[in-house]
């Protein structure tokens, strides 16, 4: 039963990952999928949802006890080289888009294109509007990107430590050494 969720859940943050690798693209080419498609934002709670269903089923993978570096062990190289080179990716996106994104959140009122900063509402023409969406888009889509390939790796890549050959976990781990 757990192989089943972890393959379903698995498939689930591949599909969403797939979904957030094609806003991210969007956005970067400057396109507010969010005009055409609003519901582009259940993304964002989805990866949230996804990673924290993905936690308890990789700790248990990990063996008992789990240290961080016992669930880093489960990861093959290459999957851990490609959660870190999307973890710089996510920082240099974040340090890079923050900054323009700052100007406030871009909300459409009466048929008018506006910029809300805290309370603070400013008038925006149509193209800095969508522009900005998509900047917005670009941000949260990474950290998306992120979470996604981090679930999916540790439930359709990881491999239990018991099938690693760790002697100190899994069913071998009760035969006593002398």
């Amino acid at each position: 039963m757990m192989q089943g969720a972890r393959l379903l859940i698995g498939l689930a943050a591949t599909v969403a990952l797939a979904l957030s690798l094609a806003v991210h693209i969007a956005s970067i080419r400057g396109v507010d999928i969010e005009a055409s498609v609003p519901q582009v934002w259940w993304l964002h709670m989805t990866s949230i949802v996804l990673c924290g269903a993905t936690l308890p089923l990789a700790m248990r993978a990990a063996g008992p006890k789990p240290r961080f570096r016992d669930l880093i062990a489960t990861i093959p190289s290459w999957a851990l080289a490609a959660i870190i080179v999307a973890l710089l990716y996510v920082g240099a996106n974040f340090v890079l888009l923050v900054p323009p994104t700052g100007v406030g959140a871009p909300v459409l009122t009466h048929g008018g294109y506006f910029f809300n900063d805290h309370g603070t509402t400013r008038e925006a023409s149509e193209s800095m509007f969508h522009a900005q969406r998509a900047a917005t888009l670009r941000l949260y889509s990474g950290v998306w990107l992120y979470l996604c390939l981090i679930s999916a790796v540790l439930l359709l890549l990881a491999q239990p430590r018991a099938s690693l050959g760790d002697p100190g976990r899994g069913a071998d781990s009760r035969v006593r050494k002398c």
